[in-house]
């Protein structure tokens, strides 16, 4: 059986966390007497309850780019209020990430850029833009190519939702701006 390189980063990543992990459990990290490494790690829901609650969005789990089997985002999603989704201990665990989806009604939209060229031109006509908050992929040849997230108020009579995407000659996505009933991947 032939091993990838993929393989054996995500082995030798396990690895490492498991050795930090184990450091923190042994010797907690303090300055001036504050714990800034504790021997608990948050999981995802964590992660994702807390930036519910910063953003005011709603958080869901996912398994790569998609909710794992068994979870109704959609039906949860029309509650209409910030947190988490509510979903079983099992979904969790199955998580390797989660979605951030604005809030039904609320003025929260995400620009979901795919390309680098497209990320200039938004920048030099908007650069109010270049001030406010943005993810970047976590792939790092993927956040050269232009590849993030910028979270967006915009004031409109009407709420939007879902996608509104803008498409390459390919049929590929070039941006889209994602409101309520749409999600991207969370940070």
């Amino acid at each position: 059986m032939q091993t990838t390189n993929k393989n054996r980063q995500t082995k030798g990543l396990r690895h490492s966390q498991k050795h930090v992990a184990n450091f923190y459990q042994l010797f907690p990290i303090q300055i001036f007497g504050q714990t800034v490494a504790a021997r608990d790690h948050p999981t995802i829901r964590d992660i994702a309850a807390h930036m519910a609650q910063r953003w005011d969005i709603e958080t869901f789990p996912l398994v790569g780019k998609k909710p794992p089997k068994g979870h109704e985002w959609r039906t949860n999603q029309k509650r209409g209020f910030p947190g988490v989704q509510a979903a079983s201990d099992k979904v969790w665990v199955q998580a390797t990430g989660y979605a951030i989806t604005p809030v039904q009604g609320s003025d929260l939209c995400i620009i979901d850029c795919d390309s680098l060229a497209f990320l200039r031109r938004l920048f030099a006509d908007f650069p109010q833009l270049t001030h406010t908050s943005m993810t970047l992929s976590g792939d790092p040849v993927l956040a050269v190519e232009g590849r993030c997230h910028l979270f967006v108020r915009l004031t409109v009579p009407t709420p939007l939702q879902g996608t509104r995407s803008l498409k390459r000659a390919d049929g590929s996505e070039l941006v889209s701006l994602r409101a309520s009933g749409a999600y991207v991947v969370g940070p």
